[in-house]
């Protein structure tokens, strides 16, 4: 049985024809063409890589970059909104209003310094 089995096997073994190998060589050659992009008979352009390099840089990069721009912008709508009410927060805290001058908000912090500098004179110790 093993004699029979290596005879079909060598059997098998066809040689191709010259004709089939020109039409295998064509459809390998197409094949390779049409699915690939690759045609090693032709050479590529660099108006080609052009294309193919902005082709890729402008959906991805320049997508990017406009969310980062809208996103820059809308941060910094926030940090302003921020630091009003920040500022709002401290007039608030310090019992500051536009109504009252500096001035008559210095006269009264150099009247509470001069009232503590009196009681060094009086140590209850």
């Amino acid at each position: 049985k093993s004699s029979s089995i290596s005879s079909s096997s060598s059997k098998k073994k066809v040689l191709a024809t010259q004709a089939e190998q020109k039409v295998a060589a064509r459809l390998k050659a197409s094949t390779r063409s049409q699915f690939t992009g690759i045609d090693p008979t032709q050479t590529k352009t660099r108006a080609l890589y052009l294309k193919v390099s902005v082709g890729l840089f402008i959906p991805t990069w320049g997508a990017m970059g406009v969310r980062e721009f809208v996103r820059r912008r809308k941060e910094e709508a926030y940090v302003k909104k921020g630091l009003e009410i920040l500022e709002a927060q401290k007039a608030e805290y310090f019992n500051v209003t536009e109504t009252t001058p500096d001035s008559d908000i210095e006269d009264e912090l150099k009247d509470l310094k001069d009232d503590d500098d009196d009681d060094d004179e009086d140590d209850d110790d």
